[in-house]
């Protein structure tokens, strides 16, 4: 689970803000295995999901996630750049991907394009 500490309390008190202590759990609401985490300017939350094959976006003081990147075989890492694209991995797929957020224009970066047409 992702855990943020409230600057309030001076860092004393921390909150749960994505994911639960489970296993095999895939709701919208929680992680299996999160492996890389990103947080923005507006302190937007996306976090790489590597067992739920997933991208999640936690808005600030959201209570649910929003999931624009599914169907991965294992999102390993992820970064935004300064246009807003959220560039991601997909580890056993051997790509690297870019996904506007904006208009959902999904590109290949690096990898194999026959392997990215089946996606």
């Amino acid at each position: 689970h992702i855990r943020k500490w409230l600057a309030s309390s001076n860092y004393t008190q921390q909150v749960i803000v994505a994911g639960a202590i489970s296993f095999g759990v895939n709701g919208r609401t929680l992680l299996y295995l999160p492996s890389a985490f990103y947080v923005d300017d507006g302190l937007t939350l996306y976090i790489a999901d590597l067992r739920n094959k997933r991208i999640t976006i936690w808005l600030f003081n959201a209570v649910e996630a929003t999931t624009p990147v599914h169907n991965l075989t294992t999102v390993e890492g992820l970064t935004i750049d300064c246009h807003g694209n959220l560039y991601f991995t997909d580890g056993s797929d051997h790509f690297i991907s870019r996904l506007n957020l904006i208009n959902d224009e999904r590109t290949m970066v690096i990898g194999d394009a026959h392997r990215f047409d089946d996606k």
